[in-house]
């Protein structure tokens, strides 16, 4: 299995250090993303995996799924959550039309809460949004242990389309 090293400066108190953490190839499926269907590529910062996805758009009534794996092995001494998911939309919503994308983020066996994107007509426009846990409810691998982080999102549309252009996903590493 293809295997990625993602470094990231993490910051404790006045002290910072560069930790590892070992990433195999992520594995995602949903009607949003079929298999083969996403562009993947890491962030400048390094921290940061960008999924592009063509796929992931809902029209009036319809419901489309993306279920992400991230496979990591924070390094010894560490640990990783994912912090934050950043949402890119198109959106062309009509007077009185819903748009609704849903997201948790959590390692296998360990959920959070599910955090929710309103999208409401009338509404022609490209955005953004980011969608952040509280600190306390971030869901975290164990200390220099293998896990798999998650992102499991839905999005349903009442009438027009939304398409979700792509899925940033932020990891935190922590010492432990």
């Amino acid at each position: 299995m293809k295997k990625i090293l993602f470094f990231a400066l993490v910051s404790v108190g006045s002290a910072s250090f560069a930790s590892e953490l070992e990433m195999q190839a992520p594995v995602y499926n949903g009607s949003g993303c079929e298999p083969g269907s996403i562009q993947l590529f890491l962030g400048s910062d390094r921290d940061t995996i960008h999924f592009g996805t063509p796929d992931y758009r809902s029209a009036e009534g319809e419901r489309k799924t993306c279920m992400i794996v991230l496979p990591v092995r924070p390094a010894a001494g560490t640990k990783v959550a994912i912090s934050a998911v950043r949402v890119n939309t198109e959106s062309a919503l009509p007077e009185d039309a819903t748009g609704v994308f849903q997201a948790e983020l959590f390692i296998a066996g360990l959920k959070t809460p599910a955090m929710n994107l309103l999208l409401e007509g009338p509404l022609q426009q490209q955005d953004f949004t980011v969608l952040m846990p509280d600190e306390d409810q971030l869901v975290w691998s164990g200390c220099g242990q293998s896990a798999n982080l998650r992102v499991n999102s839905n999005l349903i549309v009442t009438e027009g389309s939304v398409q979700v252009v792509s899925l940033r996903v932020r990891l935190k590493i922590s010492p432990c």
